[in-house]
């Protein structure tokens, strides 16, 4: 699924940039050649870089990033997950304080990001101590008073309830014909003279089987119907 969506958002910026060459240069048409495969690797682009410089092969980390340590999914009291960043000295500088651990936020070994990340390990346990004995409403308070870059790590119930995104107009209620109201993604692009809407979420099955193989394909309606009748369309 993942590469499935990078795929299309590559494919559009590639006919997008097709388009604009035509109008605005005056070119003709071209060929738009993407694949599956090349845009996700585009995301691994910082590991095959540092094995091409510096012989490096990135073991599995699960959601941990080192680079910016402690940055990882932790599990609170309560069986909840949260997702915590640290990047920038001051920010783990709160986080170590709002974790009662002033001690780190005092040790330049600690705030620095470049030493830091040489203790990663260690950072990323302390931090999961703490979250560990908190339920997940508590870390969040006190990480949101601390001004700590934290956030839940949502399943599909909290997605839905999320009151910012239930405002921002995320989701639609859609009928179907097959399986009656069904919520969904509003489009995620948000144009302001031409907003996108959900007009259906798909034909019933056999909707377009004339069009199809009549219109495009030529069948006549005896071909049509002998089809039906041995169950192929």
């Amino acid at each position: 699924m993942l590469a499935d969506g990078v795929a299309g958002i590559a494919a559009t910026y590639a006919v997008m940039m097709a388009l604009y060459h035509r109008d605005v240069h005056g070119a003709g048409g071209q060929l738009v050649d993407v694949n599956l495969v090349e845009p996700l690797a585009r995301l691994l682009e910082a590991g095959t870089l540092a094995y091409d410089q510096l012989g490096l092969v990135k073991d599995r980390l699960g959601n941990m990033l080192p680079a910016s340590a402690p940055r990882n999914t932790y599990r609170t009291a309560d069986g909840r997950w949260l997702a915590v960043s640290s990047a920038s000295p001051s920010i783990a500088a709160r986080l170590f304080r709002a974790v009662e651990r002033p001690d780190l936020a005092r040790n330049p070994d600690y705030v620095d990001p470049v030493r830091r990340q040489e203790r990663a390990a260690e950072v990323d346990q302390a931090v999961a101590d703490w979250i560990g004995r908190q339920t997940l409403d508590e870390a969040m308070k006190i990480f949101e008073s601390a001004e700590v870059a934290a956030a839940p790590v949502y399943d599909a119930p909290a997605l839905l309830a999320d009151e910012h995104l239930c405002s921002r107009g995320m989701f639609l209620d859609v009928d179907d014909a097959d399986l009656g109201r069904m919520t969904v993604h509003a489009p995620v692009v948000r144009l302001s003279e031409t907003p996108g809407r959900v007009d259906h979420l798909g034909g019933t099955l056999g909707q377009d089987n004339d069009l199809v193989y009549g219109g495009l394909l030529g069948l006549g309606p005896d071909e049509l119907d002998a089809l039906r009748s041995t169950g192929t369309i």
